[in-house]
This record gives C-alpha cells, structure tokens and sequence, in this order.
C-alpha cells in the first residue's frame, strides 16, 4: 500500500510539470494563430467592420475563446476587452487594441496597423516557441526530481 502512495505521488508531480508544459504550449498556438489571423486580414486589407466581425466568426477553436465577446463589441461599437484566462494582462491589452483597432481607418491605416500588431504577435510567439522549448524538458526533469525526491524521503 504504501508503495502505491510513493508511485501515485511520483505520478502527480509529473502531471503537475505537463500542466505548465501545456500552459506554454496554449500560448504558443495562441500567438501562431494570431499571426494566420492577421495575415488573412492582410489579404483583405479593404475591411469595414462587417468584413472583421465575419472573419472573427470563422476563427480557429483555439481563437474563440480569446475573442469571446469580440463579434458583440464591434457590432455595438464599444471597445472589446479580452477576458482569455490562459493569458497574462498584458497579453489580453495587446489583444483589446488589436480587436479595437480593426475595422477603424482606411487601408494605409489598416496595413499599418496589421503590421504593428503583427510584429507584436511575432515577437509573443518567438518568446513562447523557445520558453516552451527550454522550459518543458526543465519542468518534466523536475516533476520526475521532485516525485523522486518524495519517494526517497517517505520511504
């Protein structure tokens, strides 16, 4: 029995460091599909706000919830604010203004403004593409540490 308390703590810590391997991977497919949100824009530089609000209603499932409420505020006019909990604040302002800022200007305005935001997006997913890549082997050797570590001080 007690054996098989030692191998589910063992376990648990190991699950525990997939969790925050998989909180960065989110992130980097968030930010992945951002960019291929914005380069399907781009295409369509000539947008109003009735071009944005149907391109957000054919958004990739990992969009959906990052642009959850973003369809009601352009209809509305009112600014959208990004309430994604798999992302920090300044990830959801960056967010915000991006939603806010389609659909607003001309299509010198628009190409600029897609280029901004699309520089941001990049350098989010260059940051999390090599968090990801240092960090998960790191977090999987310290959950397996950490679990043997416990075995070894219970047993």
């Amino acid at each position: 029995m007690k054996l098989f308390l030692l191998f589910i703590i063992f376990l648990l810590s190991i699950l525990i460091a997939f969790k925050f391997i998989e909180k960065v991977k989110i992130k980097v497919q968030i930010f992945e599909s951002l960019i291929i949100f914005k380069n399907e824009l781009l295409c369509d530089i000539t947008l109003f706000r009735s071009g944005v609000i149907e391109r957000l209603e054919k958004v990739d499932e990992i969009l959906k919830k990052t642009f959850n409420g973003a369809k009601e505020s352009l209809k509305e006019c009112k600014d959208f604010v990004c309430t994604d909990t798999r992302l920090s604040y300044s990830e959801k302002e960056l967010i915000s203004q991006f939603v806010n800022a389609l659909g607003r200007s001309d299509e010198d305005g628009q190409k600029k403004i897609l280029s901004y935001f699309g520089e941001k997006f990049d350098e989010c997913y260059k940051k999390y593409k090599t968090y990801k890549e240092v960090r998960s082997g790191l977090y999987l050797r310290m959950g397996v540490l950490i679990g043997a570590l416990v075995v070894i001080l219970l047993v």
